[in-house]
């Protein structure tokens, strides 16, 4: 059975669904595949649940976003690739490339000197790049960088993390605590609305005298006046009070 059946003029429920062709084109798009798989080749936005029992295929050539307001529920009954050649690139505020300089300091794309501080706005979600780290100098952020004690996971800060990997055709996830120390894939970050003006840091738990550095979270946006709000229009107050 397909996921959406074809729509024709004719079969659209015209009390409820106005028929444009643009609108039966984009739903005819969503059909099962061979063997009973949804592709998926451009962003797909799932406002409600999405609940999964078969295989998704995320086409690693095309696919790049994939956006669920409500729940993502995935059962898997088999023992075939649940995601298959899935795209662990993502997409975020911004993403940032991990690397290290030869020795043993991090360095990113971002900026050329090592171990530099890097500026993150709260509410945002960054994408750290580990994949030139090549299975070493495992990456963590924590609310403090003392080296002695950088394996304590009580130091970590788990909020807000997201790790992906690919690992042949399967797509592998961790969330929190289990997202810290790696040292491969996509590590993302949604920084907390609560963290502004804090710094923490990034470390590296095999060489943490050498790779170390500051995450600050600076204000995502500066608020107009409330004096100007009063006698001038909003608009104009937000470009005095950003001038």
């Amino acid at each position: 059975m397909a996921i959406i059946n074809q729509l024709t003029t004719s079969n659209t429920f015209q009390e409820w669904l106005s028929a444009t062709t643009g609108l039966i084109d984009l739903n005819n798009q969503f059909v099962e595949g061979v063997g009973g798989q949804f592709t998926a080749n451009s962003n797909v936005k799932i406002d409600g649940n999405l609940v999964v029992t078969g295989n998704v295929n995320l086409d690693v050539a095309g696919f790049d976003n994939l956006t669920v307001a409500g729940n993502l529920i995935l059962s898997q009954a088999d023992t075939a690739p649940f995601f298959n050649v899935a795209n662990t690139s993502g997409t975020a505020t911004s993403r940032l490339v991990v690397n290290h300089d030869g020795s043993n300091a991090y360095v990113f794309d971002i900026d050329p000197s090592t171990n530099p501080t890097i500026r993150l706005k709260a509410g945002h979600t960054f994408a750290f790049d580990l994949q030139a780290l090549n299975g070493n100098h495992p990456f963590v952020i924590r609310r403090f960088n003392t080296a002695a004690n950088v394996a304590d996971g009580g130091t970590y800060y788990n909020v807000g993390l997201t790790h992906v990997e690919s690992s042949g055709a399967d797509l592998t996830i961790k969330k929190g605590f289990d997202a810290q120390g790696q040292n491969n894939g996509i590590l993302y970050w949604k920084v907390p609305a609560n963290t502004v003006g804090e710094t923490y840091y990034y470390q590296c738990t095999s060489h943490a005298s050498n790779m170390v550095g500051n995450l600050f979270i600076e204000q995502t946006a500066t608020a107009a006046f409330n004096t100007a709000n009063g006698v001038i229009s909003e608009a104009l107050a937000l470009a005095i009070a950003l001038g």
